[in-house]
């Protein structure tokens, strides 16, 4: 009795095991494209926009203190004070072009398109409708905020031993470059 029966079990076993392994490989195809709408939506409730419009501000605060100390540690002249705020503004210019929301909505839409089904999209549009989801939309601002100011002092840690290291590297690039001359 093994051996008829055994082969028709092993075969209808191995039938259903390619059919789960085809289910798998194929549920992530089937799972439905967020629709722009929904994602629209969602980019509303977190308060994307703001964001945008935040961070666009404090790129361009970041690039003031910059030039202010620029200004300061170079003893610059009238003139040159004059084409450093010039090449400040075309520069502020360009990041508020290129950090708009207009510019910006685009690469989140496709973004999310890739990353989240519609159900996700879905979910995550219900959860910020709630009153926690609207909290932490509240106090993202804020995080984001302290954790640009954490990053601001590391990188001014930072940038000193990165400038001593480029010095240090120029240094004996030149060094050996004059040994090789002899």
């Amino acid at each position: 009795m093994r051996g008829p029966q055994s082969k028709s079990h092993y075969a209808m076993r191995r039938l259903l095991a390619i059919v789960l392994f085809a289910t798998c490989l194929i549920r992530p195809a089937l799972a439905a494209t967020p629709s722009v709408e929904s994602i629209d939506t969602l980019l509303d409730v977190t308060g994307a926009r703001q964001l945008a419009v935040q961070m666009s501000d404090q790129a361009g605060q970041v690039l003031e203190n910059i030039n202010q100390e620029l200004i300061t540690e170079m003893q610059l002249d009238a003139d040159q004070q004059k084409a450093l705020r010039l090449y400040a503004s075309k520069s502020l210019e360009t990041i508020r072009t290129e950090l708009s929301w207009e510019a910006l909505r685009p690469g989140y839409v496709k973004l999310y398109q890739e990353v989240f089904t519609q159900d996700e999209i879905d979910q995550l549009i219900a959860f910020y409708r709630t009153p926690t989801g609207k909290m932490l939309t509240t106090k993202m601002p804020e995080v984001s905020k302290r954790t640009t100011a954490q990053i601001q002092e590391r990188m001014s840690v930072i940038v000193p031993r990165l400038q001593a290291a480029l010095a240090e590297s120029v240094k004996q690039m030149q060094e050996d470059k004059a040994a090789r001359k002899h």
